[in-house]
């Protein structure tokens, strides 16, 4: 499983114009991205908060992550945690298990030890460890790495799965989105482009939705666009073509889906403005496709590394949007 909380595309392109300096980082975190526990049984492990300057014992917290109306939500665990913070020289007896490319000098650690007590199924859940609030927002993002390794900076998140629960729902089937990711176009001028949706199963044009994606108040949000959106059907036959022109733009050697169902938007934008320079999102079934924007699948430890759709319309000749 992968986990990473990735600053996510969503995340960095409605960053706000009034922030023209990066956001600080904050401590890294280590924790095993998957803790596999025995049903009735305690389970104990451990995580590491490492940062440069002094940290302080009273910001760490550990959360669970769980599904809210529309977004994810952070609710407190009855887990004992118990924190400890490192001498000096045990910070150094600590770095020698870290990665020796690169491994950062850290000057201050704590570590924290869980006592979960017995588990039952309804622990089986995303957590995440916290230094402060910074990651309040970041839940979207949730990726989780299956790997074994206990000195990853995972920012946090990892994954709880209880032996002789069931494990987690499949995602639900999704078509396959393709857009280029981004597009440049020229200010005050006309651009147009295509999308396309795929899938083995058949699809309704009236479920194909194009949205832009703008900052909210706490999260991002979905606005129509003035943008003109033609949907064609395609056949079988035309869908073996469309594939093998995308195949030649893109020879890498990734395995071929026949699809058997597909449709092709073609977009006409009107005369651009700077306005019109942001991310946007091609949508099949919105409820579904902002469960994956919104959501990420949060509470899934396979969920889809960024939303399906995603691009961005660079107008030239308009401000660069700030790096994060």
């Amino acid at each position: 499983m992968k986990c990473f909380i990735f600053l996510t595309l969503v995340a960095l392109a409605t960053a706000s114009d009034d922030c023209p300096h990066p956001h600080p980082r904050g401590p890294a975190i280590f924790v095993r991205s998957l803790q596999e526990a025995r049903r009735w049984r305690p389970y104990v492990f451990k995580f590491a908060v490492a940062g440069m300057k002094p940290l302080r014992e009273s910001e760490v917290n550990l959360k669970k992550i769980v599904r809210g109306d529309r977004h994810p939500e952070l609710v407190d665990t009855d887990f004992k945690v118990v924190l400890r913070t490192l001498s000096e020289e045990e910070i150094e007896e600590w770095h020698e298990d870290l990665p020796e490319d690169p491994r950062p000098h850290f000057k201050s650690v704590i570590v924290g030890k869980v006592y979960t007590g017995r588990l039952s199924c309804k622990d089986q859940s995303p957590y995440l460890v916290r230094y402060g609030d910074r990651h309040h927002e970041e839940v979207e993002g949730l990726e989780v790495e299956d790997d074994d390794h206990h000195h990853h900076d995972n920012h946090g998140f990892f994954f709880i799965r209880v032996e002789g629960c069931p494990k987690p729902e499949a995602h639900p089937s999704y078509p396959a989105i393709f857009v280029k990711p981004m597009q440049v176009a020229a200010i005050n001028e006309t651009y147009s482009f295509k999308f396309g949706v795929a899938s083995m199963e058949s699809l309704c044009p009236c479920k194909v939705h194009l949205k832009k994606i703008v900052k909210g108040d706490r999260h991002p949000e979905l606005v129509d666009t003035d943008f003109k959106v033609s949907l064609k059907v395609l056949s079988e036959e035309e869908i073996e073509d469309w594939m093998d022109k995308k195949d030649e733009k893109d020879p890498r050697p990734t395995p071929r889906k026949h699809f058997k169902h597909g449709i092709i938007g073609s977009v006409t934008t009107g005369e651009l403005t700077c306005d019109d320079q942001a991310p946007y999102i091609v949508l099949y079934d919105r409820r579904h496709g902002e469960e994956e924007l919104e959501l990420g699948d949060c509470p899934h430890p396979h969920p889809h590394p960024k939303p399906r759709g995603f691009f961005y319309i660079m107008v030239k000749g308009c401000p660069r949007p700030h790096d994060i």
